[in-house]
């Protein structure tokens, strides 16, 4: 059960934090990112680290390179997630792309990792993957014919929100993939140690960005100290809260099979989703309401059909020996 509370109670509570950067501050990329890795490695070290030998860390199971290629893969996806709220992407409709990752896994699963899907995975897949367009179709467009240019290039700063999005989230298929052979190999390591190093790790990576980093913080410098207060405020909710969500998520991904871990961050983030909107008032149009109900209708047909012909089920096998 605690670790449900910390997904449910962790990961929504850090999308409230983080509309509310986003509305109130503007917020929302490099610095909030660079944070949730520093506060997260931060007190992940200290579940991890043993303090009787002067705060030596365990070894890691999993060889260096490894962990450059998860860390350089999270890195990438996390800056550009939260980059895209620059681009007049909602959070609600980020929480509704972000879903599109099962459509994504299994292409490449089949087309690279020889993966087999049932019929009922695959219907749910293009189920899924129809709700996705029809939000995306629906959140690009804008009618407002006293302000035609602008609108214009609304849509398109959405239409760039939109693809790098969906960049994010193929990245993220993708290394999932690479992860799970990587666990049939090297073997699981502990659930801990891979909360730690995913996030302490990718801290150097921050220096390819330090310019935008520095920028933005010069910005907050230079606000009043009420607005200051204001962001520092919802910056440290959002990383603790995150430490939660991801705390919650890797403990429950240990205790359970992929599975269930899917249907349990689907209903996760149709709770936030719920939240969202009653929170802070977003309201879809018709055509994005249908759009979200297929992608969730998706999800689950998807999630409840049998993981299992050819590679998946061979994997799951290795993995239950």
């Amino acid at each position: 059960m605690l670790p449900l509370a910390f997904v449910f109670g962790g990961c929504c509570s850090n999308v409230l934090s983080l509309e509310n950067l986003v509305q109130t501050t503007g917020i929302s990329s490099t610095l909030v990112t660079f944070a949730q890795f520093l506060v997260v490695s931060g007190i992940s070290y200290f579940l991890v680290a043993d303090l009787r030998n002067g705060l030596y860390l365990p070894k890691s199971n999993l060889p260096l390179k490894v962990h450059f290629l998860q860390n350089a893969s999270f890195f990438v996806t996390n800056i550009l997630n939260n980059l895209v709220f620059q681009f007049g992407i909602s959070v609600p409709v980020h929480i509704v792309l972000r879903s599109s990752g099962t459509p994504i896994t299994m292409l490449v699963g089949w087309g690279w990792f020889h993966k087999r899907y049932t019929r009922q995975q695959i219907l749910g897949a293009i189920v899924l993957t129809t709700g996705v367009i029809i939000v995306t179709l629906t959140t690009t467009k804008e009618k407002n014919e006293a302000y035609v240019h602008e609108a214009q290039t609304a849509n398109l700063r959405k239409l760039v929100g939109v693809s790098l999005l969906f960049f994010s989230t193929a990245i993220g298929c993708v290394m999932g993939l690479f992860t799970e052979r990587t666990y049939l190999k090297y073997g699981k390591s502990n659930w801990k140690q891979n909360l730690f190093y995913s996030h302490f790790y990718g801290l150097p990576l921050f220096l390819f960005v330090v310019s935008t980093l520095r920028s933005e913080i010069t910005r907050i410098m230079n606000e009043p100290p009420t607005t200051q207060h204001v962001i520092l405020k919802y910056l440290s909710i959002n990383c603790v809260t995150q430490f939660l969500c991801v705390y919650g998520v890797n403990q429950l991904a240990s205790s359970t099979n992929a599975l269930n871990v899917s249907i349990i961050l689907l209903l996760r983030k149709f709770a936030s989703l719920m939240i969202s909107m009653a929170v802070f008032g977003n309201r879809l149009n018709a055509g994005s309401a249908v759009g979200i109900a297929l992608v969730f209708v998706g999800t689950l047909v998807y999630s409840r059909g049998q993981t299992a012909i050819g590679g998946e089920k061979k994997d799951s096998n290795v993995k239950n020996k």
